[in-house]
């Protein structure tokens, strides 16, 4: 499965929210779980971004389907990176040398 960190900014509607943060990420999951991935975690930041998650989902499909999901509620505009273990990164940088 690829893995996935989400970056929040809560939108203004998400500020006035945050006491819903626990079924928020509830949601999250089971968006997670209905396009076939797992929600690893959920964290609140102090800095540039409010929020984050890690997700793991079987292809960037899964993904468009739960960033979709995460947009549409309105609690918050997101930025994804996705991320690769160093061994895998090492061993793309080895087939490539």
């Amino acid at each position: 499965m690829a893995v996935y960190t989400i970056l929040w900014n809560f939108t203004d509607e998400g500020v006035r929210s945050t006491k819903d943060l626990p079924e928020i990420r509830q949601r999250v999951s089971q968006s997670c779980v209905d396009n076939g991935g797992t929600l690893r975690d959920m964290f609140l930041c102090i800095g540039e971004y409010d929020a984050l998650t890690i997700i793991d989902t079987p292809d960037d499909n899964a993904l468009v389907h739960i960033l979709t999901d995460i947009t549409s509620w309105g609690f918050a505009h997101t930025q994804t990176l996705k991320c690769l273990p160093v061994s895998e990164y090492a061993a793309v940088i080895k087939k490539a040398a």
